[in-house]
């Protein structure tokens, strides 16, 4: 249903080129034939899906007279089986939400946690300071302190 002919050109750099008649901005390449035509398949659904987005008209396929033909796959086709049934519904689908200017929305307030058992976790009554403090006089690297700037010096 949805088999798009390609065209497949040598190109410049000993790759193969594949454009397609009727979809302007589909080009893609590949080493060999057969990859070229594995990546003429995403390039295929990749500018249709933006068609859909953009909310334009879905070119439909020529007929391939002879040429290797490309199709989306299973996915992509029903995405445009569906599309093409919204549009000729008059679907025209809410408009494309706008760039915010101002305050970002407010979320709803954080649920409250249980408390964590710092002296559990071996921090001391001092907390993570007083654990990195020990660290320190035990003679291995680690944390220094606070310098000028208020960033931690590390050793």
């Amino acid at each position: 249903m949805f088999d798009y002919p390609v065209r497949l050109e040598p190109d410049d750099n000993d790759t193969i080129l594949v454009t397609f008649p009727d979809v302007p901005g589909a080009i893609t390449f590949g080493e060999t034939e057969a990859e070229a035509l594995d990546h003429a398949v995403d390039a295929l659904e990749t500018i249709l899906n933006f068609y859909m987005q953009d909310r334009r008209d879905i070119p439909f396929p020529s007929p391939a007279e002879g040429r290797s033909t490309v199709a989306p796959t299973l996915l992509g086709s029903l995405k445009l089986i569906l599309y093409l049934a919204m549009r000729a519904r008059g679907w025209q689908g809410r408009p494309r939400p706008r760039p915010r200017h101002g305050p970002a929305p407010r979320r709803p307030p954080a649920r409250p946690q249980a408390p964590v058992d710092r002296g559990a976790a071996g921090w001391g009554a001092e907390g993570l300071r007083g654990a990195l403090r020990s660290r320190d006089t035990a003679g291995g690297g680690g944390l220094k302190g606070r310098g000028e700037d208020g960033a931690y010096d590390i050793w």
